[in-house]
């Protein structure tokens, strides 16, 4: 295969995947516009605690209340 630093040949690559790319939290089906460079949505966010000695997932009023403009900040 060929490799490449050109960031315009990257980043049209990126912007043209026609297979799903399987990553660590999810599967990712075109997730690169020319308008969208983001491929994770605040859907994609999860907070979590420990509590007894294992992670659980934190689902207070504060994280509820956020919106996908937070994660922009």
């Amino acid at each position: 295969a060929d490799t490449t630093t050109d960031g315009a040949k990257i980043r049209a690559a990126l912007e043209d995947l026609k297979t799903p790319v399987e990553g660590v939290l999810k599967t990712y089906n075109r997730p690169f516009t020319k308008d969208n460079h983001e491929a994770l949505m605040a859907n994609d966010f999860v907070f979590v605690r420990w509590s007894d000695g294992k992670l659980v997932r934190n689902e207070d009023a504060v994280v509820k209340s956020l919106s996908p403009a937070d994660y922009k900040r």
